[in-house]
């Protein structure tokens, strides 16, 4: 962002009435709204706010894209719709700002402050929101395939059916966010909080969760086919009917875990801690348990036809034939 002001005459204008000398400076402030490159995007005349000016232009249909607004300051800002496909928001507060529907197609929004936005139905596919706080924003059905989301803060926000694909969010807090029926296939969740998180029918198809932490996370039907949940710390998370074939969950640990009629055919589960982890139906068809800890866990009903249990523990567990 770039914010020029012009004054009436040069500098100022000198008047003279009667003995008396007295001095009046006319000011006419423009706000110029400038591309990063430099070219100029909009122009208000009327505005005294930068979030004035956006609204302005926004209202105007004017496209934004490119435009630089690093460190603006934008909080409550009205950009429903806003076209600003790889602007540079970096830094930017827009906290509490309203960016439904907005474009913001490879933006840059490192480090912003999103704190209670509303985003639902924005576009911010392949866009830098790394080490952005969006805790408690409103993020339903928001695009950011592709996106750079680093290290980004995230407790608190509803992702509700957002799409996530190829999403890279390796080390963000997401305590408590709610990703129900979200799509999060492929996607990078390496060292990620989602600790008491609602991942309830998401669909986290060959995601790498490695090392994330899901403890009490609600997972219930949510598929994982070929995720890497290796380490991963899924204490007393609720994997009730979930899709988990093929999956890699080596030295996971899933103590006090709800796995009922979950399918881990085939799944990876070596040196995995099931300590009293529930079981009960669950198909366990090919898997691979050796070394795992299955110590008081619930097998009732549970299918392990073909599942190598070399080394493991199944000191009280219960429901074996």
């Amino acid at each position: 962002m770039r914010l020029e002001v012009t004054r009436g005459g040069r500098a100022e204008e000198m008047t003279r009435r009667n003995d008396a000398a007295t001095m009046s400076r006319r000011v006419s402030v423009v706000l110029v709204i400038r591309s990063v490159a430099g070219d100029q995007l909009f122009v208000s005349s009327t505005a005294t706010v930068l979030g004035g000016a956006l609204h302005e232009a926004v209202r105007a249909g004017a496209d934004l894209t490119g435009a630089k607004l690093t460190g603006a300051h934008l909080k409550r800002a009205d950009l429903e719709g806003a076209r600003l496909a790889r602007a540079d928001l970096s830094h930017a507060d827009l906290s509490h700002a309203d960016l439904r529907m907005a474009h913001l197609e490879g933006a840059t929004l490192a480090n912003a402050t999103l704190t209670q936005a509303r985003l639902q139905h924005a576009k911010l596919t392949k866009a830098n929101v790394s080490r952005a706080d969006l805790a408690h924003a409103d993020l339903c059905f928001v695009n950011l395939g592709g996106a750079d989301l680093t290290g980004a803060h995230l407790a608190g926000a509803d992702c509700t059916g957002a799409d996530l694909p190829g999403a890279t969010m390796a080390g963000a807090d997401l305590t408590r966010a709610r990703l129900l029926s979200a799509s999060l296939t492929g996607a990078c969740l390496t060292g990620a909080c989602l600790t008491k998180a609602d991942l309830a029918w998401a669909d986290l198809t060959g995601a790498n969760l490695a090392g994330a932490i899901l403890v009490a996370a609600d997972l219930t039907s949510a598929r994982l086919t070929d995720a890497d949940l290796t380490g991963t710390n899924l204490t007393e998370a609720t994997l009730a009917g979930a899709a988990l074939v093929r999956a890699l969950l080596a030295q996971a640990r899933l103590e006090s875990g709800q796995a009922v009629e979950a399918d881990l055919s085939g799944a990876d589960l070596a040196h995995a801690d099931l300590t009293r982890a529930r079981l009960v139906r669950a198909l366990l068809v090919g898997a691979n348990l050796q070394l795992a800890r299955f110590v008081e866990a619930d097998l009732t009903g549970a299918d392990l036809t073909g599942a190598d249990l070399t080394g493991a523990d199944l000191t009280g567990a219960i429901g074996l034939a």
